[in-house]
């Protein structure tokens, strides 16, 4: 997309720490999907990458966290959970 693009042209990638623009698109979040099936990552681990892997192109924090709620839900319906066990768990 636009956003990913833009700010991989630019002179320094984006991460939590260093906001490159105000993005929440989705783009950051489709990206971090396969993270939650990285055997040697705790859900902890896989949160942190999710959200550092979105926040190199989209540094809104709305954008990263939600990479990062994405990939905690994704490992708990891993782990059995249900689907709604999974949202609450992420959101708590």
């Amino acid at each position: 997309g636009h956003t990913c693009l833009t700010a991989l042209r630019g002179e320094r990638l984006g991460s939590r720490e260093h906001r490159i623009n105000d993005s929440k698109g989705c783009g950051g979040v489709m990206r971090v999907a396969p993270i939650a099936l990285v055997d040697d990552l705790d859900i902890e681990a896989a949160f942190d990458l999710a959200c550092d892997a979105a926040a190199l192109t989209h540094t809104h924090p709305t954008g990263w966290l939600a990479a990062g709620a994405f990939v905690w839900m994704r490992v708990r319906i891993r782990e059995g959970a249900a689907i709604d066990e999974a949202v609450r768990d992420a959101l708590g």
